[in-house]
């Protein structure tokens, strides 16, 4: 299905009017996908939303007028030591042997 001069039309002013692609899409008949990649080659782009948030920025040295501590200063850990688990002669071998028979060629 190709665009014809009536849906072009259309299309920009719903699109300037503010209507999502999949409702434009919806009215003319075409899938959103189509709606999209068409608006992307005639170069329609919308404006970037401002953030809906407001978030406070504050700086770094108000922080110090608080009640609580700005740092909590927290004791360094001990690094773990394992100790190596040690084996017989015999555990040894066997582990060994076992090695030797799973890498044997059959």
């Amino acid at each position: 299905m190709s665009w014809d001069a009536k849906d072009l039309v259309t299309l920009k002013k719903l699109w300037t009017a503010g209507q999502s692609a999949a409702q434009i899409a919806h009215r003319l008949g075409y899938s959103r996908n189509a709606v999209c990649a068409k608006l992307l080659r005639m170069g329609l782009k919308r404006g970037h939303k401002p953030p809906t948030a407001n978030p406070k920025i504050i700086a770094r040295r108000s922080l110090a007028a608080c009640h609580r501590p700005v740092e909590k200063v927290m004791s360094p850990r001990k690094p773990v030591t394992r100790q190596p688990k040690e084996f017989t002669k015999r555990q040894l071998y066997a582990m060994l042997a076992e090695a030797v028979r799973n890498t044997s060629r059959r």
